[in-house]
């Protein structure tokens, strides 16, 4: 399985459309050891069971004015692996720059 993540820095008129997708909108937190600058206004993470399908969903889709990655998926197990529908918060991390170690 494979992940494509948007990240938008500034608002954006068009919303891409996935069949499997997340939309993170920022909220704000003070952290006294990091400021790393305002969050992005949107980040979308799709989800594509080849790469060839996340290729073929991201030339399809309108241009957009935003940053692109994409990386294969990893699941985890975990005890408690519920689906909740209430809002929720979700710590995004962003890795700048090539991987040392691309396996």
């Amino acid at each position: 399985m494979f992940t494509l993540f948007l990240t938008f820095l500034r608002a954006t008129p068009v919303t891409p459309r996935f069949a499997d997708a997340l939309a993170y909108r920022p909220s704000t937190a003070r952290d006294p050891y990091l400021d790393d600058g305002a969050p992005p206004e949107l980040v979308v993470q799709a989800y594509f069971e080849s790469l060839a399908a996340l290729e073929t969903a991201a030339a399809e889709q309108e241009p957009l004015d935003c940053a692109a990655q994409a990386f294969t998926v990893h699941a985890f197990a975990v005890p408690d692996a519920r689906v909740r529908k209430e809002p929720c918060c979700t710590y995004l991390v962003a890795y700048e720059g090539p991987a040392e170690d691309a396996e």
